[in-house]
């Protein structure tokens, strides 16, 4: 579904976002070779569909957070 923004210069995906309460979305930025803002709502929803460890996964974690305007305010500051 998004092989269409993957190696495609019209798009900046090393300064790009992807949301999620998921770590799979999390994943998606590692994939997509951007950032992900983590709503972390303390659930472990997708967590069991991981291909990747916490650990690598962390380091594209830009913002973990539960609060939608600090997530603004982040995106606003960028």
């Amino acid at each position: 579904m998004l092989t269409g923004y993957m190696n495609n210069p019209e798009y900046d995906l090393a300064n790009s976002f992807v949301i999620g309460d998921r770590l799979t979305d999390v994943e998606l930025a590692f994939n997509l070779g951007a950032k992900g803002i983590w709503i972390n709502q303390g659930t472990t929803f997708g967590n069991n569909e991981l291909s990747q460890k916490f650990e690598k996964l962390k380091e594209y974690i830009a913002l973990e957070t539960n609060d939608w305007k600090e997530i603004y305010e982040f995106l606003k500051a960028q």
